[in-house]
């Protein structure tokens, strides 16, 4: 918990692992018990000129690997989230609130890495995001979450979603993973209801609640 006493938990993991999910049901959860929370997401704003130029070059907005150079494409990614953090997450940081972070900055930095991005400068414009208190890694291999995104009537892979490339992103989680101490892996290969429950029992014990009163559940309804 930092000094302002807001507890930040971010989500991270491959494409297709279930982080939307999970955040949506950890907040929701939280929020039922009358605990402070704040779910937020980072939304593509500088990084849409890159599916547009990918639309415009390709005819598919997200045919843009590896045609458009990583560098380029994750330096955009980057200042999307530091924009997100100053303008969005800071000022929602206050006493006792529980931020959620659809996707967090290990999360974008780990994708930028396994893309074999130049990292000097897009490291230094993720030094200005501050680090999540606690992360939940949901790790699934790479061709079972590439099979989930083909269930995905709505949205289909984009040109970087292969089997092979997720594995390679899942390779670089759980090698940086084991230098994050604030890091908590999460089979999402499990029912996502045991996901959920693994997650919340994991949150009961090594989260600081300040639960309030909730006009849709009670503090009782945590345990």
């Amino acid at each position: 918990m930092t000094e302002d006493g807001c507890y930040t938990i971010g989500f991270s993991g491959v494409d297709g692992s279930g982080k939307s999910t999970q955040a949506q049901r950890l907040a929701d959860w939280l929020t039922d018990a009358g605990v402070d929370v704040f779910l937020t997401k980072s939304q593509p704003r500088a990084i849409s000129s890159i599916f547009r130029l990918s639309e415009r070059l390709f005819g598919d907005p997200y045919a843009y690997h590896p045609a458009v150079p990583a560098t380029l494409r994750e330096i955009l990614v980057a200042s999307d989230l530091e924009g997100h953090h100053h303008s969005v997450v800071r000022p929602n940081r206050r006493k006792g609130r529980i931020i959620i972070l659809d996707r967090c900055k290990y999360c974008y930095d780990t994708y930028a890495r396994s893309y074999g991005a130049d990292m000097a400068w897009i490291e230094k414009v993720y030094a200005l995001v501050s680090d999540p208190d606690m992360i939940f890694l949901l790790d699934v291999p790479g061709d079972v979450a590439f099979a989930r995104l083909l269930r995905r009537s709505h949205k289909p892979p984009k040109s970087d979603e292969s089997a092979a490339f997720l594995e390679t992103v899942r390779q670089h989680y759980l090698m940086r993973a084991t230098l994050l101490s604030n890091l908590v892996i999460v089979d999402g290969e499990d029912d996502p209801d045991q996901v959920t429950e693994s997650i919340r029992r994991y949150v009961l014990e090594h989260v600081p609640l300040s639960v309030g009163p909730s006009p849709r559940g009670r503090a009782e309804d945590l345990v």
